[in-house]
């Protein structure tokens, strides 16, 4: 019987939480009369908020690291 149970155990397992949740995608509506200048303030624009993204997440992990040599870890 366990054996048994194992195997419905994992086949019960393996049926929970493995389907894709619902995604929502957001898309940006742009005017056609839009300029090739206005196209690249905006990209500078993104590029500069990944950068800053970039950075904040880097000095997370310097803090972390900071704190786990501390320790000696």
């Amino acid at each position: 019987m366990i054996p048994a149970a194992i195997l419905v155990v994992f086949y019960i397992d393996g049926h929970t939480n493995i389907m894709p949740r619902e995604q929502v995608i957001f898309v940006e509506s742009w005017p056609e009369t839009r300029t090739d200048e206005e196209i690249k303030a905006k990209q500078k624009t993104d590029q500069e908020a990944r950068e800053a993204a970039l950075r904040e997440r880097q000095r997370q992990f310097q803090r972390l690291d900071e704190n786990l040599n501390r320790l000696g870890i």
